[in-house]
């Protein structure tokens, strides 16, 4: 199992595109979940 972390960026704006969002002010705007993923082996 090895750790990952996921960052997620709420946004209540309408876009067309990503690189249209304003720059992240702050980490406070910024929300992260854990979760262990196991890596499967292939033989």
């Amino acid at each position: 199992r090895v750790p990952v972390r996921l960052y997620l960026r709420m946004v209540d704006l309408p876009i067309d595109d990503l690189e249209d969002l304003p720059a992240v002010g702050s980490w406070e705007e910024i929300t992260y979940m854990n979760k262990p993923v196991e890596i499967q082996k292939y033989e």
